[in-house]
């Protein structure tokens, strides 16, 4: 089958596969590198800011997996799916190689973002076909816009696997649709490894993708390839409940159906959630109108602007290749492809986060949203290349890329970057937990328990600390197994208990602490006290 022309007209020694100089492995090395720092300035310079127990959970999951030596573990539980493609996979070599805390933690991250983001790279690249300007798109594709990229994609890392691998197979099914011999088998694999891990969120990844392929008009010659992506997908399903069958995992109970008022208020409350935390906007809660200020505000609603203008571009090409046959239009391009998989991705999340009765989150369909982040900067891009001084405006492209993004503009503005670094000096609660470690080296007590936002974190930020969580069910205290280890449950002796006086549920977990014998060992801060008693939680079925 014959390819049609490149859409980026970009000479052909530029291409990564075909690179001279600095060659393929040199181009690898630079873009490994790219990421690691990029990684670097990210973990050290901000996202200490921000950091949480979610993110601690992944931590939890890597000193398993160093214990058991298993990729896998047993001895951890999984919450609503397998955890398989994010940070603990680096981060438990890095535990077994003796770092601790925090330095564990963003070590083995920056390794996988620099893994992730080589991949991400390899596969923009075999679109453009320039190893150069992939580089610069993929940079600008994970320099965080808000707080949503900045947490789930870089920080906790929850989401960087699935927006890599669904970038993946969106590229290599248009490719496919090309005629690409290795695309087919690249989008199999891709599919795989998706659905091995969250055979759901591959659904809602894989039914707009095949809309997209039908509307686009790329959906003729793929019989010959769409085979063998089916056969993927049902062998990740099978290897998923396969594994299922041997670890304990959660998962979502059924839900009810939002009613018609519940919908629009929850619609009303998500879109509040794109505007604010994956443009952005809330950054700008308590700051002044000052002249800087209303530049960077100015820029977040270009952004916002931006993706309203994409969103109504690809509604009406949509609207109009639906409406008319199929032979009047010619098959979509890379930009209008991936713009069309992410707008389409993007409105059936945004339905069904609506209609479902959960947790209210655009993270659902995260990878969505990245996608027309890739398609507005490919058609940047593609615009620029026609430009007489380009290499200029690419880079005021990059200056105004970092002002847009929360995190560039923390690490750059003068008064961003100033209440930055007040909130590194109070969040975690620097003072509160090295009160807390120095107990624990004082009693000689390394397990903590509590409620989860205060008290996971600390497996964390304590080296050697070892924390669960427990809480109030009705009368009884209960063990929380949900991203923590099981084997906690059953332990003996004395444990300390880092718990808040000024919660109700709380209160009544001191109350039997200390009428279990335990003992106040002191108030930190406000509410917060640590305890120290032997375990008041259900203990039922340890040994």
């Amino acid at each position: 089958m014959q390819t049609p022309p490149a859409v980026f007209p970009l000479p052909a020694s530029n291409a990564f596969l075909g690179l001279a100089l600095p060659g393929r492995a040199g181009a690898a090395l630079l873009v490994v590198f790219t990421g690691l720092l990029t990684a670097w300035v990210f973990f050290l310079g901000y996202y200490p800011s921000i950091f949480h127990s979610d993110a601690a959970a992944h931590q939890l999951l890597a000193q398993a997996m160093v214990d058991e030596r298993s990729l896998l573990p047993r001895d951890f539980a999984y919450g609503n799916q397998l955890i398989l493609w994010r940070n603990n996979l680096f981060i438990a070599p890095a535990l077994a190689l003796g770092l601790e805390g925090y330095r564990a933690y963003a070590a083995g991250s920056m390794a996988t973002f620099a893994v992730f983001f080589l991949a991400a790279f390899l596969c923009i690249d075999s679109l453009l076909q320039h190893w150069r300007r992939s580089l610069l798109a993929c940079w600008l594709l994970f320099l965080p816009l808000g707080h949503t990229e900045a947490d789930f994609i870089l920080g906790q890392q929850s989401h960087l696997g699935i927006v890599v691998l669904a970038l993946v197979i969106v590229i290599q099914a248009f490719r496919a649709s090309q005629g690409h011999r290795r695309a087919p088998v690249l989008c199999a694999l891709a599919v795989f490894l998706l659905v091995l891990e969250a055979p759901t969120r591959a659904v809602m990844l894989l039914l707009p993708l095949a809309a997209a392929l039908w509307a686009g008009g790329r959906l003729g010659g793929a019989r010959s390839w769409l085979g063998l992506v089916v056969a993927g997908a049902l062998a990740g399903y099978a290897g998923n409940r396969w594994l299922l069958l041997s670890h304990q995992v959660v998962g979502i109970p059924p839900l009810p159906l939002a009613a018609y008022d519940h919908f629009l208020a929850r619609a009303s409350e998500l879109l509040k959630g794109i505007v604010d935390y994956f443009i952005g906007f809330y950054q700008f809660a308590g700051m002044s109108s000052k002249p800087a200020h209303l530049v960077l505000y100015a820029l977040k609603t270009l952004a916002l602007a931006l993706f309203a203008g994409l969103a109504v571009w690809l509604g009406a090409r949509l609207a109009r290749r639906v409406m008319s046959p199929p032979q009047s239009h010619p098959a979509a391009g890379p930009i209008e492809f991936v713009g069309m998989t992410g707008g389409l991705g993007a409105a059936l999340g945004f339905f069904i986060v609506c209609a479902i009765e959960y947790w209210l989150d655009i993270r659902h369909f995260l990878w969505a949203l990245v996608l027309l982040k890739l398609a507005l900067l490919l058609a940047a891009l593609q615009w620029l290349s026609h430009r007489r001084f380009e290499r200029p405006m690419l880079a005021a492209l990059c200056a105004l890329a970092i002002l847009t993004s929360t995190v560039g503009s923390a690490l750059v503005v003068p008064p961003y970057r100033a209440r930055l670094q007040s909130e590194l000096a109070v969040h975690n609660d620097g003072p509160v937990f090295a009160r807390v470690a120095a107990r624990m080296k004082e009693l000689g007590i390394r397990r903590i328990y509590g409620e989860h936002w205060a008290t996971l974190r600390t497996e964390v930020l304590i080296p050697g600390a070892q924390a669960s969580v427990i809480t109030l069910d009705g009368d009884k205290v209960q063990f929380v197994s949900f991203v923590t280890r099981p084997s906690r449950q059953c332990v003996g002796g004395e444990v300390l208990y880092l718990l808040d006086r000024g919660i109700a549920p709380e209160m009544r977990i001191i109350e039997k602490v200390l009428a279990g014998g335990g003992r106040e060992v002191e108030c930190l801060r406000g509410n917060w006290t640590l305890f120290a008693g032997p375990p008041v939680w259900d203990r039922a079925g340890c040994l």
